[in-house]
C-alpha cells in the first residue's frame, strides 16, 4: 500500500455484506445451472494499481478494503478446513511461496500500511491466525479488522469441507475485478477520482430492459408495454423495486436476488411470461398505494398505515411480493392489518436470528407460493407462522452479549421506539442514528461505584437494555460522565433527542443494575409482543 493509503476502514456490516453478496451470487448460479463452468461471474468492481516491475509488488490506489476483506475470507475458509492440502492451496493465495526460477522469496500477496501489517500478518496471513482471535485491539483499524473477522466467521458458520470448497472455488474462479494499471501514482489517483465522480453503473434493471426491448416476440412486447405503464405511474427510481416484487410473485421458487437471471428464466417460460405482464398491471395500484401511504380502509386506515410504515422500513424488500399478492385478493381492513402484523413478525424473527439472505428469500418465496395457491395465510401451517424454535432463537439472540453489535440492533431499537410512542406520532426510522451504551464500555469513576461487580458489569454492558438511540454522535469525553450529567445533556430532550426509548431515561434518578435489568425486561416484553402479533 502506498504511504497515503488509509487504514482498514470498513465496518463489520460492510464486510459481511460483501460475503453475503458473493454467497447469494453463488447460490443464484446453483439455482440456474448444475455446471460450475456455466456460472455467471460476480463482478467486484475495479481496482487501480501502479505496477513496479514484473517481480515487484504493484502499488494499490483503489481496492484496499475489498482485497483485505477477501484475503480475510480466504483465511477464514483456510482455517475452518481440516484438509491440509486444501489449507495449503488457499494459503498460496494469501502468502506467495518461494519461486527459485523467478528469484522471488516467500512474501504476503497483500501488504497493508506498515503500522498494521504485523497484526494483519498474525491475524490473517499466518496459517491458523483466525482460529483463536484476541478480544482486544491496540488500534481502531485493528478493532475494525477483528470485528469483521469475528462476524465473517459467524456468517460462514460451521460448514462441511464440500461447502468450504464450493465457496472458495466461487471466490477464486468466478469473482472478478477490472484491474486498471496507471503509469504513476498521480495518474492512478486521477483515474480513481474520475471513476468515483462521473456516471452510473449499469444496473440489473438496465440489463433486463435491454434484453426485453431486444426481443421481438409477442410475450416480450406485452411485458414491455406493461413495463412502460408501470414506469409512467411509479417513475424510474421506484421501478426496480416494483419489477423485482412482481418477478418474485410470478416465480417465487426461482427468485434468488438476481433480477436479470430470474427475469430471463421467467420470459423463457410462456406461461410465466403471460402471468408476468398480467401481474405488472394488476399489482400497480397496490404498489403505488403502499409507497404513497394511500391505503384506505375506513376506521382501520390509520392503524394499517402505521403498521405498513414499519414494514416498509424492514432491512429487506422480500415482503413486497406476498403483500402485493394478498392486497389484490380483496382483504378487509382487519385482515390486512393482521397480515401486515404477521408479515413483520416473521421478518423480525428472521432478522434478529441472523438468517442469511438466501433463507429470507426462500421464506418469503414460500409465503408468495402459499398465497398464489389459494391457501390461508393465517393457518398454523402457513409460512408466515413463526415456529417455536424460531421464536426461541430470536429471543436467545436478543438476550445475548451484543459485542460486536449485530445487524438487527439498530432496526429493532427503532422499532421498539415506535412501540413506545403514542399512535398519533408517525413511525420514525432515520437513516443516520447512533447507538450509545448507557453504562459506558470503558467505565471509570462513579460508574465503578454504581456497578462494583466487574463480571456482572461486563456481562450487562453489551445487552439490549443498556443501548440507547441518539440522532447525534457523542464526544468521547462525554461517554464516561456520571449518569446524572448524561441523562440531561445526552439522553434528555434538551439536547435535541427525539426518541421516546431514550428520552424516558431522563426521568430515572440513577442508572444501576436494577434500572438496567428493568429496562431490558421491558424491551424484551415489547419484542415478544411484536413477534407474537399473529
Amino acid at each position: 500500500m502506498p504511504v497515503f493509503q488509509r487504514p482498514y476502514s470498513w465496518e463489520y456490516e460492510t464486510a459481511v455484506q460483501l460475503f453475503d453478496d458473493i454467497y447469494a451470487a453463488m447460490q443464484a448460479n446453483e439455482v440456474h445451472t448444475s455446471r460450475f463452468e456455466n456460472y455467471e461471474p460476480y463482478f467486484l468492481g475495479p481496482i487501480i494499481v501502479v505496477p513496479n516491475g514484473p517481480t515487484t509488488p504493484s502499488d494499490l490506489i483503489d481496492g484496499q478494503q475489498r482485497l483485505v476483506t477477501l484475503t480475510s475470507l480466504l483465511a477464514i475458509l483456510r482455517d475452518k478446513s481440516a484438509d491440509p492440502n486444501f489449507r495449503g492451496f488457499l494459503n498460496s493465495f494469501i502468502w506467495r511461496p518461494l519461486n527459485p526460477l523467478h528469484g522471488t522469496a516467500p512474501a504476503p500477496r497483500l501488504r497493508i500500511r506498515a503500522l498494521d501489517q504485523d497484526r494483519f500478518k498474525t491475524l490473517v496471513q499466518a496459517d491458523g491466525g483466525t482460529i483463536d482471535l484476541p478480544t482486544t485491539a491496540e488500534t481502531p483499524s485493528e478493532e475494525r479488522l477483528l470485528t469483521a473477522l469475528v462476524c465473517l466467521k459467524q456468517e460462514i458458520g460451521n460448514v462441511t469441507e464440500t461447502h468450504l470448497n464450493a465457496i472458495a472455488r466461487f471466490i477464486l474462479e468466478k469473482c472478478v475485478v477490472l484491474q486498471i494499471s496507471a503509469p504513476t501514482l498521480v495518474t492512478g489517483y486521477r483515474v480513481f477520482r474520475g471513476i468515483n465522480s462521473r456516471g452510473q453503473q449499469l444496473d440489473a434493471l438496465d440489463l433486463v430492459r435491454a434484453e426485453l426491448l431486444g426481443s421481438p416476440d409477442e410475450d416480450s412486447s406485452k411485458v414491455a408495454d406493461a413495463w412502460a405503464e408501470a414506469e409512467d405511474v411509479l417513475g424510474p427510481d421506484e421501478l426496480q423495486r416494483y419489477i423485482e416484487a412482481v418477478v418474485q410473485s410470478v416465480a417465487p421458487q426461482q427468485w434468488d436476488g438476481d433480477l436479470a437471471l430470474t427475469f430471463r428464466s421467467v420470459m423463457s417460460d410462456p406461461q410465466l411470461s403471460v402471468s408476468l405482464h398480467s401481474r405488472m398491471r394488476e399489482f400497480l395500484n397496490a404498489h403505488a398505494a403502499i409507497e404513497g401511504h394511500e391505503l384506505e380502509y375506513g376506521a382501520d386506515t390509520a392503524l394499517i398505515n402505521r403498521r405498513l410504515e414499519c414494514v416498509r422500513h424492514l432491512p429487506f424488500d422480500d415482503w413486497r411480493a406476498p403483500l402485493l399478492l394478498f392486497m389484490t385478493q380483496g382483504p378487509s381492513g382487519h385482515q390486512l392489518y393482521r397480515f401486515l402484523s404477521r408479515l413483520e413478525a416473521a421478518a423480525l424473527a428472521l432478522h434478529i436470528s441472523g438468517a442469511p439472505r438466501s433463507t429470507v428469500r426462500k421464506r418469503f418465496g414460500s409465503c408468495t407460493k402459499w398465497l398464489s395457491e389459494g391457501n390461508d395465510p393465517f393457518a398454523q401451517s402457513s409460512p408466515l407462522t413463526i415456529r417455536q424454535a424460531e421464536f426461541s432463537q430470536a429471543l436467545t439472540k436478543f438476550e445475548a452479549n451484543l459485542r460486536p453489535l449485530p445487524k438487527f440492533a439498530k432496526h429493532l431499537l427503532l422499532r421498539l421506539n415506535v412501540e413506545m410512542c403514542a399512535d398519533a406520532i408517525p413511525p420514525y426510522f432515520p437513516q443516520e442514528v447512533t447507538i450509545e451504551h448507557i453504562l459506558p464500555q470503558t467505565p471509570r469513576g462513579e460508574w465503578l461505584e454504581v456497578f462494583p461487580n466487574a463480571p456482572e458489569r461486563s456481562a450487562w454492558t453489551h445487552r439490549m437494555g443498556n443501548l440507547a438511540l441518539l440522532t447525534h454522535s457523542i464526544n468521547a469525553a462525554a461517554k464516561n460522565r456520571p449518569f446524572s450529567s448524561k441523562k440531561a445533556t445526552i439522553f434528555g430532550t434538551e439536547n435535541g433527542n427525539v426518541f421516546a426509548l431514550t428520552a424516558n431515561l431522563a426521568s430515572l434518578p440513577i442508572w444501576d443494575m436494577s434500572a438496567l435489568r428493568a429496562r431490558h425486561q421491558r424491551m424484551l416484553n415489547l419484542t415478544k409482543s411484536l413477534l407474537t402479533s399473529q
